[in-house]
């Protein structure tokens, strides 16, 4: 898959603010993830500060679990870990109840 086909893959995508987005442009994933920790929990999940100060957010990723990690890189292996992460979280959300079993 051509780079750039990889970079526009659910996994590799972030929701940022309108303006925000605008303003990091096309920079480089290393300066963009310095200022993610100001975001979203989302976003800010990708940085690794997220997971030492915010023990709250650890212990519901854990208890749902939830593959949340930071991403000091977002090279191809990367944006799969996230998409799966994003897979999970639809799944949760959307998830059926099923009738039980007599």
């Amino acid at each position: 898959m051509p780079q750039n086909e990889q970079r526009n893959r659910i996994g590799g995508l972030v929701l940022l603010p309108r303006g925000t987005n605008q303003s990091y442009s096309d920079a480089p994933y290393a300066k963009k993830l310095q200022h993610y920790v100001k975001e979203n929990l989302l976003v800010k999940s990708l940085h690794e500060l997220t997971y030492q100060n915010n023990p709250n957010f650890v212990k519901m990723a854990q208890e749902l679990g939830l593959p949340f990690q930071a991403h000091p890189e977002f090279k191809k292996a990367d944006i799969e870990a996230r998409q799966q992460l994003y897979q999970v979280i639809c799944e949760r959300i959307w998830a059926f109840d099923k009738p039980e079993e007599n």
